[in-house]
Protein backbone atom coordinates (compact mmCIF):
# COMPACT_ATOMS: atom_id res chain seq x y z
CA UNK A 1 0.00 0.00 0.00
CA UNK A 2 1.79 3.30 -1.20
CA UNK A 3 1.52 6.07 1.54
CA UNK A 4 0.35 8.48 -1.79
CA UNK A 5 -3.16 6.86 -1.35
CA UNK A 6 -3.27 7.77 2.38
CA UNK A 7 -4.32 10.59 4.28
CA UNK A 8 -0.53 12.20 4.12
CA UNK A 9 -1.37 14.27 7.45
CA UNK A 10 -3.00 11.47 9.25
CA UNK A 11 -0.68 8.83 8.22
CA UNK A 12 2.47 10.84 8.71
CA UNK A 13 1.07 12.22 12.28
CA UNK A 14 0.51 8.56 14.28
CA UNK A 15 2.41 6.82 16.50
CA UNK A 16 5.13 4.91 14.52
CA UNK A 17 5.81 2.19 13.68
CA UNK A 18 2.60 1.88 11.77
CA UNK A 19 1.11 -1.22 9.96
CA UNK A 20 -0.56 -0.54 6.44
CA UNK A 21 -2.68 -3.88 5.57
CA UNK A 22 -4.38 -4.32 2.16
CA UNK A 23 -6.39 -7.05 0.67
CA UNK A 24 -5.95 -6.16 -2.75
CA UNK A 25 -3.62 -4.11 -4.66
CA UNK A 26 -4.29 -2.78 -7.64
CA UNK A 27 -1.52 0.14 -8.15
CA UNK A 28 1.32 -0.94 -6.25
CA UNK A 29 5.02 -0.30 -7.53
CA UNK A 30 7.60 -2.42 -7.52
CA UNK A 31 11.06 -1.49 -8.47
CA UNK A 32 12.33 0.63 -11.16
CA UNK A 33 8.78 1.57 -11.15
CA UNK A 34 7.38 -1.42 -12.44
CA UNK A 35 3.90 -2.29 -11.44
CA UNK A 36 2.71 -5.15 -8.84
CA UNK A 37 -0.52 -6.34 -8.83
CA UNK A 38 -1.53 -8.67 -6.23
CA UNK A 39 -4.41 -11.26 -5.64
CA UNK A 40 -6.89 -11.88 -2.25
CA UNK A 41 -3.82 -14.67 -1.96
CA UNK A 42 -1.00 -12.45 -1.37
CA UNK A 43 -0.14 -10.91 1.60
CA UNK A 44 0.83 -7.33 1.05
CA UNK A 45 1.67 -4.68 3.61
CA UNK A 46 3.72 -1.53 4.14
CA UNK A 47 5.40 -0.41 7.65
CA UNK A 48 5.54 3.37 8.59
CA UNK A 49 9.05 3.55 10.87
CA UNK A 50 11.33 6.47 11.67
CA UNK A 51 14.48 4.81 12.14
CA UNK A 52 16.27 7.64 14.36
CA UNK A 53 19.36 9.31 14.13
CA UNK A 54 21.09 6.02 15.47
CA UNK A 55 19.49 3.81 12.62
CA UNK A 56 21.96 1.59 10.83
CA UNK A 57 22.16 3.24 7.12
CA UNK A 58 19.19 1.85 4.35
CA UNK A 59 22.17 -0.75 2.90
CA UNK A 60 21.70 -2.87 5.80
CA UNK A 61 17.85 -1.71 6.59
CA UNK A 62 17.49 -3.38 2.97
CA UNK A 63 18.95 -6.52 3.66
CA UNK A 64 17.13 -6.75 7.29
CA UNK A 65 13.64 -6.85 6.09
CA UNK A 66 14.73 -9.66 3.60
CA UNK A 67 16.21 -11.56 6.30
CA UNK A 68 13.25 -10.87 8.85
CA UNK A 69 11.25 -12.73 5.88
CA UNK A 70 13.29 -15.53 5.06
CA UNK A 71 13.47 -16.05 9.18
CA UNK A 72 9.61 -15.89 9.26
CA UNK A 73 8.85 -18.57 6.34
CA UNK A 74 11.73 -20.83 8.13
CA UNK A 75 9.99 -20.56 11.23
CA UNK A 76 6.05 -21.11 9.79
CA UNK A 77 7.18 -23.78 7.52
CA UNK A 78 9.83 -25.68 9.05
CA UNK A 79 12.22 -27.64 7.78
CA UNK A 80 11.98 -24.97 4.49
CA UNK A 81 14.73 -23.62 3.67
CA UNK A 82 15.25 -20.15 2.02
CA UNK A 83 17.64 -18.28 -0.20
CA UNK A 84 18.13 -14.28 -0.48
CA UNK A 85 19.05 -12.72 -3.64
CA UNK A 86 20.72 -9.71 -2.94
CA UNK A 87 19.31 -6.97 -1.69
CA UNK A 88 16.31 -8.36 -0.50
CA UNK A 89 14.33 -10.51 -2.81
CA UNK A 90 13.58 -13.99 -1.07
CA UNK A 91 13.54 -16.95 -2.62
CA UNK A 92 11.80 -20.66 -2.15
CA UNK A 93 12.49 -23.83 -4.09
CA UNK A 94 14.17 -21.50 -7.14
CA UNK A 95 11.48 -19.02 -7.28
CA UNK A 96 10.80 -15.99 -5.69
CA UNK A 97 7.87 -16.02 -2.71
CA UNK A 98 8.49 -12.06 -1.60
CA UNK A 99 9.39 -8.64 -3.22
CA UNK A 100 10.75 -5.71 -0.87
CA UNK A 101 10.84 -2.05 -2.06
CA UNK A 102 11.67 0.12 0.64
CA UNK A 103 11.11 4.24 0.15
CA UNK A 104 12.03 7.33 2.15
CA UNK A 105 9.01 9.96 3.19
CA UNK A 106 8.02 12.48 5.34
CA UNK A 107 9.23 16.59 5.14
CA UNK A 108 13.01 15.84 5.94
CA UNK A 109 12.75 12.38 4.50
CA UNK A 110 13.26 11.01 8.00
CA UNK A 111 10.67 8.56 7.59
CA UNK A 112 10.85 5.02 5.98
CA UNK A 113 8.12 3.01 4.45
CA UNK A 114 8.74 -0.95 4.17
CA UNK A 115 6.34 -2.43 1.41
CA UNK A 116 5.94 -6.24 1.54
CA UNK A 117 4.61 -8.41 -0.63
CA UNK A 118 4.73 -12.36 -0.12
CA UNK A 119 2.99 -14.74 -2.20
CA UNK A 120 1.41 -17.45 -0.83
CA UNK A 121 -1.27 -18.99 -2.42
CA UNK A 122 -0.51 -18.04 -5.94
CA UNK A 123 2.13 -15.48 -7.40
CA UNK A 124 1.46 -12.15 -8.35
CA UNK A 125 0.64 -10.30 -11.39
CA UNK A 126 3.88 -8.15 -12.61
CA UNK A 127 4.79 -6.21 -15.77
CA UNK A 128 7.87 -8.67 -15.88
CA UNK A 129 9.44 -7.13 -19.37
CA UNK A 130 13.21 -7.90 -19.26
CA UNK A 131 13.11 -10.62 -16.74
CA UNK A 132 13.47 -14.00 -16.58
CA UNK A 133 13.36 -14.47 -13.24
CA UNK A 134 11.08 -17.39 -12.19
CA UNK A 135 8.22 -16.42 -9.41
CA UNK A 136 6.49 -18.38 -7.13
CA UNK A 137 4.07 -19.38 -3.85
CA UNK A 138 4.71 -20.67 -1.04
CA UNK A 139 2.05 -22.85 -1.85
CA UNK A 140 3.44 -24.11 -5.38
CA UNK A 141 6.72 -24.45 -3.07
CA UNK A 142 5.68 -26.40 -0.51
CA UNK A 143 2.31 -27.99 -1.40
CA UNK A 144 0.71 -26.95 2.01
CA UNK A 145 -2.37 -24.73 2.34
CA UNK A 146 -2.19 -22.49 4.53
CA UNK A 147 -3.97 -18.42 4.90
CA UNK A 148 -1.91 -15.26 3.91
CA UNK A 149 -2.64 -13.84 6.87
CA UNK A 150 -1.40 -16.87 8.88
CA UNK A 151 1.73 -15.49 8.27
CA UNK A 152 1.37 -11.54 9.07
CA UNK A 153 2.22 -11.79 12.46
CA UNK A 154 5.27 -13.55 12.15
CA UNK A 155 6.43 -11.67 8.95
CA UNK A 156 5.95 -8.22 10.42
CA UNK A 157 7.45 -9.41 13.74
CA UNK A 158 10.76 -11.24 12.48
CA UNK A 159 11.29 -8.08 10.22
CA UNK A 160 11.13 -5.75 13.34
CA UNK A 161 13.68 -7.94 15.27
CA UNK A 162 16.09 -8.09 12.04
CA UNK A 163 16.11 -4.64 12.28
CA UNK A 164 16.57 -4.29 16.19
CA UNK A 165 19.63 -6.80 15.99
CA UNK A 166 21.40 -5.32 12.94
CA UNK A 167 24.40 -6.89 13.98
CA UNK A 168 23.40 -10.19 13.17
CA UNK A 169 22.14 -9.27 9.89
CA UNK A 170 25.08 -9.90 7.59
CA UNK A 171 25.93 -13.25 8.97
CA UNK A 172 22.34 -14.17 8.21
CA UNK A 173 22.50 -13.03 5.18
CA UNK A 174 25.41 -14.85 3.81
CA UNK A 175 24.11 -18.06 5.15
CA UNK A 176 21.38 -17.83 2.52
CA UNK A 177 22.75 -15.64 -0.11
CA UNK A 178 21.51 -17.05 -3.46
CA UNK A 179 24.26 -15.49 -5.14
CA UNK A 180 27.23 -15.77 -3.69
CA UNK A 181 29.95 -18.24 -5.64
CA UNK A 182 27.52 -17.61 -8.32
CA UNK A 183 28.45 -14.86 -12.30
CA UNK A 184 26.01 -12.49 -11.88
CA UNK A 185 25.43 -9.34 -14.43
CA UNK A 186 24.28 -6.15 -13.59
CA UNK A 187 24.28 -2.58 -15.45
CA UNK A 188 26.75 0.43 -14.82
CA UNK A 189 26.74 3.98 -16.26
CA UNK A 190 24.49 2.13 -18.65
CA UNK A 191 27.40 -0.41 -19.48
CA UNK A 192 26.68 -4.06 -19.02
CA UNK A 193 29.35 -6.04 -16.78
CA UNK A 194 29.16 -9.38 -15.58
CA UNK A 195 31.84 -11.30 -13.10
CA UNK A 196 31.20 -13.37 -9.95
CA UNK A 197 29.53 -12.71 -6.59
CA UNK A 198 31.95 -13.53 -3.78
CA UNK A 199 29.52 -12.50 -1.12
CA UNK A 200 28.93 -9.04 0.58
CA UNK A 201 30.70 -7.02 2.75
CA UNK A 202 29.87 -5.67 6.41
CA UNK A 203 28.35 -2.70 5.58
CA UNK A 204 25.96 -4.94 3.21
CA UNK A 205 27.48 -4.43 -0.43
CA UNK A 206 27.79 -7.01 -2.73
CA UNK A 207 31.17 -7.94 -3.70
CA UNK A 208 31.90 -8.90 -7.28
CA UNK A 209 35.33 -10.15 -8.53
CA UNK A 210 36.66 -10.20 -12.32
CA UNK A 211 39.66 -11.50 -14.08
CA UNK A 212 41.95 -8.67 -12.05
CA UNK A 213 39.83 -6.44 -9.74
CA UNK A 214 37.06 -6.21 -7.41
CA UNK A 215 33.55 -4.42 -6.97
CA UNK A 216 31.57 -3.59 -4.66
CA UNK A 217 27.82 -2.61 -5.45
CA UNK A 218 25.60 -0.62 -2.88
CA UNK A 219 23.22 -0.21 -5.50
CA UNK A 220 21.29 -1.39 -9.01
CA UNK A 221 19.53 -4.62 -9.99
CA UNK A 222 21.63 -7.81 -10.50
CA UNK A 223 20.90 -10.95 -12.21
CA UNK A 224 21.71 -14.49 -12.23
CA UNK A 225 23.43 -15.89 -14.70
CA UNK A 226 21.99 -19.53 -15.05
CA UNK A 227 22.25 -22.30 -17.85
CA UNK A 228 22.72 -19.13 -20.52
CA UNK A 229 20.43 -16.89 -19.22
CA UNK A 230 19.54 -13.95 -16.56
CA UNK A 231 17.20 -14.09 -13.84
Amino acid sequence: LALDQLDPAKALSSPLPRLFLTDRQTSGRGRRGRDWLSSDQTLTFSILLEPGDDAPQSDLLSLAVGVGIAQSIEFDLAPLRTHIKWPNDVYVGGGKVAGILLETTGVANDRVVVGVGLNVGAPPEMDDSGLAAKVCSLHEATGRITGRYDHLYSTVQQIMNAMQSIDSVVPEFKRRCLLTGKSIRYSEGGTEREGRCVGIDQEGALIVEFEQSTRRLRSGEVHLIRHGRTE
